[in-house]
């Protein structure tokens, strides 16, 4: 992946392969991502990004940043990141795309250095103690939206944001993207308005799927609804090369009938599925990503070099359907606010019957406090709910409850996800894989039309006939009815617990002798150490245990601090 380089602070780290583009810019080229460099008068600028992006027309953006006028990168579609500067004068700005796949952090202290790439930023930042308050949100469930880092004296450029400076002047933060007018305003749903939904996003998803067709690109086939529909946009399902993982039998079984009905190459990949903390040294390496967040990165890099050592063609890009969960599926409790809110009658008693009577009192309950106008106060004095998970000692960061209507909150509540660290730590997590692996990591869903789109929906046409991501059942028809019928499969905690083996859960005990989050008084160790005895004392066999989530990252964010730790040292000698 290709690196942008920011500030006087970075030239002691600078690799050895980074090119130096002007006075305190430089960038290690890669082939893997694409870049590009303009000029346009005195103006300079280094663009990371899509195809369409690169071969845009650029002279009426560079004009507006050269005055100042940041929101002009909203213009071009596909533009991920990029640094601006007027050449021979002091002064710069960069930005990150609206979804953050590339990452940048940036530290002022005691020079200016910003980079996409975070290993730079924490060889500056060894000596800074880690932020006890990013780790206990990373426990919590990363639903804070503040920009400071796992280290401190280091902060994170948001999905969407823009930073500039000039000469001894502080950093100055702000938004360049704007949503298109009408996003976040329902339309009233009707027939023809689904149908228009269904047109609108399979012409925004087809640019991705047509990308099945060049060399060496491949489709990550999980068996479920938003990869399966990728392959059926295909321009030629029979000619995509699809992989899948060999996480759990079924999936993988269903992987399989679907290649085969669609007549597309598919190859299954073995993995060890064992806890995938399983190499600290790993970890010590990469030290500025933060806590390893997801499973899926203890996998994918060593399963897509087992697939290059058989192939005998290149394997360069990798297509995901990542980003449909986010954009096309809503929470049941959501749902059902709205069905209440609106008297739909017919489909509140078919909830009924799947659900039971509960969770439909709740619903009728909140609606009936928005109707009173008491959703404000409710919030005021509700008890604050207990740190998530039991071992946590800090309250977890909570956000305001919106008064609006449950529609609306929904959809903003989709567009304010983005700033959250969870999303952070997933697309950190897909950026790593991309690195280790050294292909492109393509997301079609992942893309601000589709994602304009998806703000526009209202509940009633997420879902239809009890069925979630209606528009993505409308628009695939190439694909088999049960794929098409099937309900969203799977789930973190099962994930998880696969990984879980008796020889990973003795190891998680030795790790948590001497434990460093205990240290720094993040978590209660005698409460994290009875949460382990529990699991381990529950039966083999039944549903997932609703706590392996927690644990993972637990373990996780301890393995980081004692390598945290082991790297300062190590650094510092």
């Amino acid at each position: 992946m290709t690196d942008l380089y920011l500030g006087p602070g970075c030239r002691a780290a600078l690799p050895g392969d980074a090119v130096e583009l002007d006075a305190q810019i430089w960038m290690r080229p890669s082939p893997v991502w694409d870049h590009r460099v303009i000029r346009h008068g005195d103006g300079r600028a280094v663009i990371l990004g899509e195809r369409r992006a690169l071969e845009a027309f650029w002279d009426d953006v560079m004009a507006m940043l050269g005055r100042g006028h940041t929101h002009a990168l909203s213009s071009i579609p596909g533009v991920h990141s990029g640094i601006f500067w007027h050449k021979g004068q002091p002064g710069w700005i960069w930005w990150r795309d609206r979804f953050g796949r590339i990452p940048w952090q940036h530290r002022s202290r005691p020079a200016l250095a910003a980079s996409t790439d975070p290993e730079i930023i924490a060889g500056l930042s060894h000596n800074e103690a880690p932020n006890p308050f990013r780790m206990s949100d990373f426990l919590a469930g990363g639903f804070a939206s503040d920009r400071a880092d796992f280290a401190r004296n280091v902060e994170r450029l948001r999905p969407g944001e823009v930073a500039s400076i000039t000469r001894d002047e502080p950093i100055t933060l702000g938004g360049w993207w704007r949503a298109r007018a009408g996003a976040h305003l329902p339309v009233p749903s009707s027939p023809r308005r689904r149908a228009e939904i269904a047109d609108a996003l399979r012409a925004h998803l087809l640019p991705g799927a047509r990308t099945l067709e060049e060399p060496g690109t491949w489709l990550a086939l999980s068996g479920g609804l938003d990869s399966a529909t990728l392959l059926g946009l295909s321009p030629q399902p029979s000619r995509t090369r699809s992989l899948t993982l060999a996480l759990d039998p079924g999936e993988l079984q269903r992987a399989g009938e679907l290649a085969r009905a669609m007549g597309a190459r598919w190859e299954p990949l073995s993995i060890d599925a064992r806890w995938p903390l399983r190499h600290p040294p790993h970890h010590l390496s990469a030290a500025g990503w933060g806590p390893h967040a997801h499973p899926d990165l203890g996998w994918f890099p060593a399963a897509l070099c087992e697939l290059r050592s058989r192939l005998q063609e290149p394997l360069a890009t990798l297509v995901t359907g990542h980003g449909a969960d986010d954009a096309l599926w809503i929470p049941p409790r959501v749902w059902l606010s709205e069905r209440v809110a609106r008297g739909a009658t017919n489909d509140l008693l078919q909830a009924a019957r799947h659900l039971g009577p509960a969770p439909l009192l709740a619903a009728a309950l909140g609606a009936l406090t928005d109707g009173l106008g008491l959703r404000s106060f409710r919030e005021h004095v509700r008890p604050p709910a207990p740190p998530a998970p039991a071992w946590l000692r800090a309250l977890p960061l909570t956000t305001p409850a919106i008064s609006a209507p449950v529609a609306f909150r929904f959809s903003h509540f989709r567009a304010a996800r983005l700033h959250t660290w969870n999303w952070e730590m997933i697309m950190r997590s897909l950026a790593r894989i991309a690195r280790q692996a050294n292909l492109r990591l393509l997301t079609p869903f992942l893309d601000a039309a589709v994602w304009d789109l998806s703000l526009e929906l209202t509940p009633e046409e997420l879902v239809e006939g009890g069925r979630q991501k209606a528009p993505l059942r409308r628009l695939g028809h190439r694909l088999p009815t049960p794929v098409r019928r099937r309900p969203k499969l799977g789930s973190f905690d099962a994930l998880v617990e696969r990984g879980l083996a008796d020889r990973e859960l003795n190891r998680a005990l030795r790790l948590m002798v001497d434990s460093q989050l205990a240290r720094h008084r993040i978590i209660d160790e005698a409460n994290f150490h009875h949460a382990l005895a529990d699991y381990l004392a529950r039966p083999a066999a039944g549903p997932p245990w609703r706590g392996s989530w927690e644990i993972w990252r637990t373990l996780a964010a301890e393995l980081w601090l004692q390598n945290h730790r082991r790297w300062a040292t190590a650094n510092s000698t």
